[in-house]
């Protein structure tokens, strides 16, 4: 990534940082556009970040794979995962496209259904930061070989690649912060990235935990967030958390959204208050299956969600639709239509925007003009 690209977007960042949730004001939704397509042609888009209006970071997970491929896994439908190098982070300036990093390690099904990749990503001061997922047993990372060990990490951009300094794929390993049992059990996908002081928070939606890395890229666990028992038409079933997402918080706090796995029925994910060093407590529920949040200008947390009738690999792929949250937990419809699995959404303080189509070759970047 050039110094220069990294200088200017690092400062148009600085400028357009939200407000904290605790600062959120109780006036009305503003009136939103019919959405504009900023981008379409996207590899699986996940994270996304504007950082002005016209100017949006976007991760692609990827495409199809080939190989060496790993075992048969649930987040992928139960198709093989396989090798390439087709991930990437792009900048979008008023919809001209510059790659910031491109050629990254990227998990994918053979017929190009699904892709693990490039998750999301941050910019700091030292460049851009980049959250790789994995989606799968990390001890099968090894198989992969030298270009896996991209995935489960968190990774630094430079014009060579990625330089990963903090292994999350191997802290699942040691640590297993839910304990699950077995090879589904043991589980790693870093999925959102939130700065934190020095370094960084990171929801892990495989190892059902928010994780801290430092600058150094040690690893510790900030929280972990248990599974539900909800009722289904075939009896109870457990329910893992799968975070997905996280937001700050009032005084050094912070809210975690979940998806919720599978058998993915009704509205059970929930969103999470975590204040360091206590178990964390719900703040709101009632969703579906969460995404990803973000604050709009005036502080006010926003959810994506999406609405299975079945489960993720069904067709057409689940709607989705945008949710502002008061703060009493009250959740006020946004976006109501108009969303096909979507991933990812981020505020400028006119704009926002939304990652489409995510479980495509052909993604989009969605804008809503606010007026």
């Amino acid at each position: 990534m050039r110094p220069a690209v990294v200088l200017a977007a690092t400062m148009i960042v600085c400028a357009a940082l939200p407000l904290p949730v605790e600062a959120a004001a109780t006036a009305s939704s503003p009136v939103l556009s019919a959405p504009r397509v900023v981008a379409e042609g996207l590899a699986h888009p996940r994270g996304i970040r504007a950082l002005a209006d016209g100017v949006v970071l976007v991760a692609e997970s990827g495409r199809e794979g080939t190989e060496p491929c790993l075992p048969r896994s649930p987040g992928s439908a139960g198709a093989e995962q396989c090798l390439s190098r087709t991930g990437a982070v792009s900048l979008f300036t008023h919809g001209r496209k510059t790659t910031l990093v491109g050629g990254t390690a990227s998990l994918g099904t053979k017929d190009g259904a699904f892709a693990h990749g490039p998750s999301d990503m941050l910019l700091t001061p030292k460049g851009l930061v980049v959250v790789m997922g994995l989606a799968n047993n990390p001890t099968g990372r090894e198989a992969l070989g030298e270009a896996g060990r991209e995935l489960g990490t968190l990774a630094y951009a430079g014009r060579k690649g990625l330089r990963p300094f903090a292994d999350l794929a191997a802290h699942e390993i040691a640590q297993n912060p839910d304990g699950g049992a077995g090879f589904a059990g043991l589980w790693c996908h870093p999925y959102a990235v939130l700065a934190d002081g020095n370094g960084f928070l990171v929801a892990d939606a495989g190892a059902n935990a928010l994780l801290r890395v430092a600058a150094d890229g040690a690893v510790s666990v900030v929280a972990v967030f248990p599974a539900q028992t909800v009722t289904t038409p075939n009896g109870p079933a457990q329910v893992q958390a799968v975070p997905t997402s996280v937001v700050r918080g009032p005084r050094g706090s912070y809210y975690v959204g979940e998806y919720t796995g599978y058998p993915y029925t009704g509205k059970v994910a929930r969103i999470w208050h975590v204040v360091p060093g206590q178990q964390p407590r719900v703040f709101a529920q009632g969703f579906s299956p969460i995404l990803d949040m973000d604050v709009d200008a005036r502080g006010r947390l926003h959810v994506l969600e999406v609405e299975y009738t079945g489960s993720p690999h069904t067709v057409p792929p689940p709607a989705g639709r945008v949710t502002r949250v008061e703060p009493d937990g009250t959740a006020v419809p946004v976006v109501a239509e108009g969303l096909t699995m979507p991933s990812s959404l981020s505020f400028t303080r006119d704009t926002l925007y939304v990652a489409d189509n995510s479980v495509s070759a052909n993604g989009r970047l969605l804008a809503y003009r606010l007026s």
